[in-house]
This record gives C-alpha cells, structure tokens and sequence, in this order.
C-alpha cells in the first residue's frame, strides 16, 4: 500500500490528529491499484510529544507509514491580572510586582509569562500618561501607567491645606 495526496504533516501539540486529503492505494499481484482509504485504518501518533511521529497506515495485513511533525501550540492572547502600581513619582523604577501576565495558547492552554514577558513604552524621567506595552510570543496588550512630576510635592501639599480649611466650613 502507499499514501499520497495532500494531507496535513505538521500539527500543533495536543491537536487532534487528521489526514484528511490521504489517499491509500492498494497494489495487487496482478498489477492492479485501487483507492482503499475508506477502508484502512491510520494508526494516531502520539500528539502530545514534540517533534516527528509517525503515523502507520494499515490495509489487508500490510502497512506503510509516513512521518508527521508535532509543534509547540502558538500564543493566541495575553491578559494582564493582579494589584500592580500604575503611579509612579518621576525618576522612580518602573514596577510591574504584582502583576500576572498569563497567556493563551491555540491548545486552550494558559501559562503565566510574567518573567519572560516584555515590558516597554515608559519613560520614568517623563511624566504624565503613559502607555505600557506588554509583549510575549507575538502577542501584545497596554495599560497605563501615570508618571508624576517630581515637583508636586508642593502642589499636592498646597491642595491638602486648601481641603483642610474648606472642610472646616463643611
């Protein structure tokens, strides 16, 4: 017997496993060929191990194999969670404690990629909004973060001062 056609040879981990497009030929004595897919049976490889597997096809006590590769499930989404500091004084260290980047994988997987992840699009010497980007495994989500001036100490304790006196008129 012998496989041909257009079927899939490589396959996410843990992804059910296919030949759709196979087509199984039967060769007899006398030289003959006929289409026997419907009829043989494919033996499923292991879908949960990396790299090639092979997949045996049997037909009337014969059998022919053909080899398939098993590649790592690809990052679909990431998703920030948790109580992460989003204000920081100006000329602080940006801080992401707290935070859980979790991602999402074709397989349905999650995995927490907090250490592996990158983080970028801050300027702690700045001020104001800014736009943190979050990027692992091609995938990306923002949030905001607000980088405070440094020189609002008196500001902040000006309108502390002014909220203590309006209070007392209250």
């Amino acid at each position: 017997i012998a496989v041909s056609g257009t079927y899939p040879t490589e396959f996410e981990k843990n992804a059910a496993f296919d030949h759709t497009g196979a087509v199984v030929t039967a060769t007899y004595s006398d030289d003959s060929h006929a289409d026997v897919t419907t009829l043989a049976e494919f033996v499923e490889p292991d879908m949960s191990t990396l790299g090639v597997q092979t997949v045996t096809v049997n037909y009337g006590g014969k059998s022919t194999t053909y080899d398939i590769e098993i590649v790592a499930a690809s990052v679909t989404s990431i998703a920030l969670t948790g109580t992460y500091p989003t204000s920081f004084a100006q000329g602080d260290a940006f801080s992401h404690a707290g935070m859980t980047v979790t991602a999402t994988y074709s397989d349905a997987s999650e995995e927490d990629v907090t250490a592996s992840a990158i983080f970028s699009g801050y300027d702690m010497a700045g001020s104001g909004l800014q736009t943190v980007t979050v990027a692992f495994g091609g995938q990306e989500t923002t949030y905001t973060i607000l980088v405070i001036p440094a020189n609002t100490d008196i500001i902040t304790a000006s309108v502390e001062a002014f909220v203590d006196a309006i209070s007392k008129f209250i």
